[in-house]
């Protein structure tokens, strides 16, 4: 299998067949100067932002007179605005979710397991999705952003840290409003998804990093090799990722990264 990749964020190419997967800062030796809007193109665009002509995407909906937008996908932004009656599209809607399970991973550390629509389910089927989990559903300011660990037919997985008033007092049995689907918009994200026939070293940090890693791994895992490092030095000992994570195709070391 050609090609070596380390998970995260974004694949640069060092040489012929050889890449590495990793974090952009500003200033980097292979910074990339561009940006996308992660709904360019999706039934959520236009947004709020062409009605203000602050959108990221469309230049003329950002107050220019020209086009500059590399089509989006396939998709003129502009038009969908006027086809719209000049006004932007739909938000996204909130759902109600229940608490199935809720699992004590060590530190304030928790897993919930929710059950929820699988409309909601189905289109979170996308790594860095995420949602706002409320507690108190009709009180907003409550809203918690939450990520995506893993998901099935009828429920979504997710960790977070028990640390304050948006996210403690969580039980087994509560109804919470869940709003979404939302997308991270990580650089690098399509090119990742097109990864194929390579092997792929992937970094896992003890804690709550490790929830991150199991959607990609899911999706990479169907037709390339992946080395999975775990910490087993961090915030927890538990290595709960493994719960998801399907030995097929993927090789496993726990080791201390510090």
């Amino acid at each position: 299998m050609g090609g070596f990749f380390l998970l995260f964020l974004e694949p640069i190419t060092l040489g012929e067949n050889i890449y590495i997967l990793a974090n952009i800062f500003s200033g980097g030796e292979y910074m990339d100067v561009f940006y996308n809007c992660i709904d360019a193109g999706s039934r959520y665009c236009p947004c709020e932002l062409a009605d203000s002509l602050n959108c990221i995407s469309c230049s003329h909906l950002n107050g220019k007179d020209y086009c500059d937008c590399n089509w989006n996908g396939g998709v003129c932004i502009l038009y969908e605005y006027y086809m719209n009656n000049m006004e932007s599209k739909d938000h996204r809607k909130s759902y109600r979710g229940l608490v199935i399970d809720k699992k004590n991973l060590g530190d304030n550390l928790y897993l919930l397991k929710i059950k929820t629509k699988e409309n909601l389910i189905e289109e979170m089927d996308i790594v860095g999705s995420y949602v706002f989990v409320n507690k108190f559903k009709d009180k907003s300011y409550y809203n918690a952003p939450m990520s995506l660990s893993y998901m099935d037919k009828e429920h979504i997985y997710i960790v977070y840290d028990e640390i304050g008033p948006k996210t403690k007092g969580i039980s087994k049995g509560d109804i919470l409003g869940i709003k979404g689907p939302y997308f991270n918009g990580i650089i690098g994200g399509k090119r990742l998804s097109n990864i194929k026939n390579s092997n792929i070293l992937i970094l896992g940090r003890g804690g709550l990093g490790q929830s991150s890693i199991i959607l990609p791994i899911e999706k990479l895992k169907r037709e390339n090799e992946i080395y999975l490092f775990l910490d087993k030095g961090g915030k927890t000992s538990s290595t709960y990722a493994l719960d998801f994570i399907e030995n097929e195709n993927v090789c496993v070391r726990e080791i201390d990264f510090f």
